[in-house]
């Protein structure tokens, strides 16, 4: 996870040092949402074909933009307002293939869909929030760790990854048999 997150640290760094930044939207999106029980049960959703007229389970997602209201959320923003999947399809259509109030027509689901651009305030309103935050404690650390990682790669990245936490058999079995390889002399960059 701390590589996944490191991606988007790197990502944000980017995008907020160009000057478009201040009209930027930022979309990150969890889509696995790792087996767990959601107690909401999926609500209906406009679908041509019949098997496909209901949502998965929610699906956590971040909108990063100097356009949010800092700390905000989508059920403070826009309360009424159901997101999904096709929001993100459906935004960028408003945002880029606008013509004349018409943006090209995809399925009955995109169509149906909520855009983004409701939590969005004016660009002209002045900014709100406390500002870019420094991120150079954490991008030092995220160096260190990128180069202890590639260190470890080619010395041995199971002992590197520190003693095993409650693992499966599975992961258990597969942590010993990369250990024997490697002590077996298969070298580092190999599984």
């Amino acid at each position: 996870m701390i590589a996944g997150q490191d991606l988007i640290l790197t990502i944000y760094h980017a995008l907020s040092a160009v000057p478009t930044w201040e009209k930027t939207l930022l979309v990150i999106v969890y889509d696995e949402h790792g087996g767990f029980y959601d107690h909401v049960p999926p609500p209906q959703a406009v679908d041509e074909d019949p098997q496909f007229q209901r949502l998965g389970v929610r699906v956590p997602a971040l909108l990063v933009s100097p356009l949010l209201a800092a700390g905000s959320s989508s059920s403070e923003l826009a309360p009424d307002a159901h997101f999904d999947h096709t929001s993100i399809v459906k935004t960028i259509l408003a945002r880029f293939c606008d013509t004349n109030g018409q943006i090209p027509k995809l399925t009955g689901r995109v169509a149906a869909a909520e855009h983004l651009g409701r939590l969005l305030s004016d660009p002209a309103a002045p900014a709100r929030g406390p500002g870019v935050a420094d991120h150079s404690a954490l991008s030092r650390q995220m160096v260190q760790w990128r180069q202890s990682w590639a260190e470890a790669r080619f010395k041995d990245p199971v002992a590197a990854g520190g003693p095993p936490g409650h693992l499966t058999d599975f992961q258990t079995g597969f942590y010993d048999m990369a250990r024997l390889l490697r002590h077996a002399g298969l070298p580092g960059g190999h599984p």
